[in-house]
């Protein structure tokens, strides 16, 4: 096997020579002729550059304003991005004495609200006892949750 490898190595150089003469060129080019392509080949790169470079100088301007732009763009989008601002409050007055935050609606908070004051024993508007029993307690509460999670309007 070491017999057979070290033939191939023999075989190499004659490989090289072989593909050498394969792709010769055909002709031989006066080196005036080459000269005269090498150098019209530089004046083309060197007109192609030359244009490039006064395009860019034309266009500078434009970019720094460009970049500027959307610099100032970016800010803007930025800062509209904040947090959202709570929704305007109703100027209207309060219409239903169970809507204890004044959001617009009766919810489970309005009956946690006035759970929070009938435990800390704060003086409460005598308008919130909805069931009309002379007191206000946690049957009022549980009247005001009932409300908020009833699948009915102005149910509870």
């Amino acid at each position: 096997m070491a017999d057979e490898h070290d033939r191939q190595g023999d075989d190499l150089p004659e490989l090289g020579r072989a593909l050498r003469r394969l792709y010769q060129p055909s002709a031989d080019v006066p080196a005036d002729t080459d000269a005269a392509i090498r150098a019209a080949l530089r004046l083309g790169f060197a007109e192609s550059r030359r244009k490039r470079l006064v395009f860019a100088r034309r266009l500078a301007p434009f970019a720094a304003v460009a970049a500027a732009a959307a610099v100032v763009l970016l800010a803007i989008w930025l800062a509209t991005l904040g947090p959202p601002s709570a929704p305007p409050q109703p100027a209207v007055a309060r219409t239903d004495p169970a809507d204890l935050d004044q959001n617009g609606t009766v919810d489970i908070l309005d009956a946690f609200h006035l759970a929070r004051h009938l435990e800390a024993g704060e003086a409460i508007d005598a308008a919130l006892d909805l069931n009309r029993d002379g007191a206000i307690d946690s049957l009022d509460v549980d009247r005001i949750a009932l409300r908020a999670v009833s699948l009915t309007p102005g149910a509870g």
